[in-house]
């Protein structure tokens, strides 16, 4: 290949030498292979057959129960529910009039609402969604399971929040609107768990407060089909959980525990000093010692290709 200099414009002009011209035959074939109308499979269509057929497990989701109209509304899904979080928008793929949305109404309920596929499904409408979005077992977080939400298609992940923050919440609560709410709710499920246990106060020491209420609160959401805990403490405070000994956290935890109900007095609310700093980290541990062996459950990003999937999931059981 060479170069001279364009007379009339002053810019170069490429030339090839008759050694190095292409083939008229070569550019022929890419001429033809450009045209093709044929596009090639991404898969091989009998390996993606088998795939479809292969039954998914999604291990995060908040399932609304089915209701009798008239019914009070199913709250059980979340111990922190996303509606009492400050106002927010939603993803643009999820937003009412997106692609994505209409596409997975129209795959789920064809020509109709969704409230006449509820009322035609009723009680086996969450299963009968399962059934359509291809997933053969949900990991259901909630706070407690009931009617059309059981094993062995929805199997429970409990939460155990409520059980490391015993004590006077108010400094934590104070940080941003969202803890204020939350804490709230968490009050309120730990006051309903102490109910479960005989009790309308939380244990003076912290040996008694494992052992009358941890404990059993952990078996009996086990003995109810449980197979995990879900945590939820990264919307409540740190994850710098410090470690300490039980004779630190016993201490901690009787300075901080009569007067939360007794005289109402705030603990100091700065950094490691808060008693749920130390003390939380002891009981997490003391959890895992129990024969419940809870575990954590872990969420995962979602990636483009699974943008119909949640939207189905989430039209269906978005309360």
């Amino acid at each position: 290949m060479r170069e001279r200099g364009d007379s009339a414009r002053g810019l170069p002009s490429v030339f090839f030498s008759a050694s190095l011209r292409p083939p008229v035959g070569f550019l022929l074939c890419l001429a033809f292979a450009g045209c093709s109308r044929t596009p090639q499979p991404l898969a091989d269509p009998n390996l993606a057959a088998e795939i479809r057929q292969i039954k998914a497990i999604d291990n995060h989701a908040h399932p609304v129960r089915w209701v009798v109209p008239g019914e009070k509304p199913d709250r059980g899904f979340d111990a922190l529910p996303v509606d009492s979080m400050e106002p927010e928008s939603d993803p643009v793929a999820l937003r009412p009039g997106s692609p994505a949305l209409a596409e997975a109404s129209h795959a789920l309920y064809g020509g109709q609402s969704k409230a006449q596929v509820m009322a035609a499904k009723r009680e086996q409408y969450p299963a009968w969604v399962l059934d359509q979005i291809g997933v053969e077992t949900m990991l259901a977080n909630r706070v407690e399971m009931g009617r059309s939400i059981q094993p062995p298609r929805f199997r429970w992940v409990a939460y155990a929040d409520a059980l490391i923050f015993p004590l006077d919440n108010t400094a934590l609560a104070a940080r941003t609107p969202d803890r204020k709410g939350f804490f709230a709710l968490e009050d309120q499920l730990r006051a309903h768990y102490l109910e479960a246990v005989g009790l309308n106060h939380i244990p003076s020491t912290l040996a008694e407060y494992a052992a009358r209420v941890v404990t059993p609160t952990l078996e009996r959401q086990k003995q109810g089909g449980a197979i995990g805990e879900k945590f939820e403490a990264a919307y409540l405070r740190s994850l710098a959980f410090d470690p300490v000994d039980e004779a630190t956290a016993a201490r901690i935890y009787a300075r901080f525990a009569v007067p939360v109900y007794r005289r109402r007095v705030r603990p100091p609310g700065n950094g490691s000093a808060h008693p749920h700093h130390g003390r939380s980290g002891w009981i997490l541990r003391r959890g895992r010692r129990q024969s419940t062996e809870p575990r954590i459950c872990l969420e995962r990003s979602r990636s483009a290709q699974d943008a119909f999937c949640h939207a189905a999931r989430r039209l269906a059981f978005h309360p």
